[in-house]
């Protein structure tokens, strides 16, 4: 997939992105879905690039 694979170039697990089509009228699967979600991003603990991008980079704010 064209994303995941775009995350992980920029150093980001990919298992920290999720992408589901969920009707508005599909209250219950998005809670169920922002709660397993939640629960695997916590398993997989704080942030951490892999080292090939530095992190303030996302920081920086273009000069005017």
């Amino acid at each position: 997939m064209l994303l995941k694979n775009l995350i992980t170039q920029l150093g980001t697990d990919p298992r920290r992105v999720r992408l589901e089509w969920i009707s508005a009228a599909e209250g219950l699967k998005f809670a169920q879905v922002i709660n397993d979600f939640t629960n695997e991003i916590k398993e997989l603990g704080p942030y951490h690039t892999n080292g090939d991008v530095r992190s303030e980079v996302a920081y920086e704010r273009p000069s005017p």
